[in-house]
């Protein structure tokens, strides 16, 4: 990543189609927020983006569909921190949260928003945040599939409550079966890439169900609500993901296509409002 003051704001390509911002805030006044950030994070974002380009914000919130663009809320690693089951924002303590969008229009907006933030406060929740720092990576579609290394294994790090809502089934799934995790981050690549790098998802499930397995998981489910809403269930935690030695030369460039892809896009339900945000890890053999 490089940090946004190396460079000048209209440096980067109006087309950049991928960009992941990490920011680091500083609390200015004790607040305390819920546990889990994610709408928090989401209405901070959409705000910067009103202040560039209203009508985009708009097409953002109304429109139908997939969103371009997830969200990787703050995250609280000690209980310290923790007060009648709010969590406290102390003010000069660091914190961080990441921003990523899959859309060059959006791109455009949620940069110049960004320079613009330089020297102010951000909104989380009550409390207002200062911007210390921003750090940002940029790629396209085509870089993604000309770096993919076709590796058997591969480290996820589900930072954010991640859950499936199935069409078929009354419940949401809790673990990440691979079909389910590869099926969603598929579902979003061929929704926002160019067609010429789209995958075929049919023969890509088909050859999914006997190809890959978790081997290793280190998992837990939490609990949390959105405005006071009814609690929504999903998993924290890692898990490895390992392809079949005879598993094709596609589909290990497929999966680690997408292992790649994963933290620019998050994955399963409600991205956009902070579920489903990941890191990623490619081993090699």
């Amino acid at each position: 990543m490089n940090s946004v003051s190396e460079v000048e704001p209209f440096s980067f390509s109006d087309k950049t189609e991928l960009l992941s911002i990490e920011f680091e805030i500083i609390p200015v006044e004790k607040g305390r927020v819920n546990y889990f950030t994610g709408h928090l994070i989401r209405g901070a974002f959409l705000s910067m983006l009103a202040e560039i380009d209203e009508s985009l914000v708009n097409r953002l919130h109304n429109g139908a569909g997939m969103r371009p663009y997830s969200v990787a809320p703050i995250r609280f690693p000690y209980r310290g921190d923790q007060r009648s089951k709010l969590w406290e924002l102390k003010p000069g303590r660091k914190r961080y949260f990441r921003l990523s969008s899959l859309s060059p229009e959006v791109n455009t907006s949620l940069l110049k928003a960004v320079m613009k933030s330089s020297g102010r406060t951000i909104q989380i929740g009550a409390s207002q945040c200062a911007v210390n720092s921003v750090r940002f990576k940029t790629a396209s579609y085509t870089d993604l599939v000309k770096g993919v290394e076709p590796v058997r294994s591969h480290d996820f790090h589900f930072l954010s409550p991640t859950f499936f809502q199935i069409r078929s089934e009354t419940f949401p799934m809790l673990f990440p079966i691979p079909t389910y995790v590869f099926g969603s981050l598929g579902s979003i690549w061929n929704r926002f890439a160019p067609s010429e790098v789209r995958i075929d998802m049919s023969s890509f499930m088909e050859e999914l169900k006997s190809g890959i397995c978790v081997t290793k998981h280190y998992l837990r489910t939490v609990q949390v609500r959105i405005k006071g809403r009814i609690p929504i269930s999903g998993f924290l935690g890692k898990a490895r993901f390992k392809l079949a030695r005879e598993a094709s030369d596609i589909l290990r460039a497929q999966v680690g296509l997408l292992a790649s892809f994963g933290p620019y896009s998050g994955m399963g339900a409600k991205r956009s409002f902070g579920f489903g945000a990941i890191d990623t890890i490619s081993i090699e053999d």
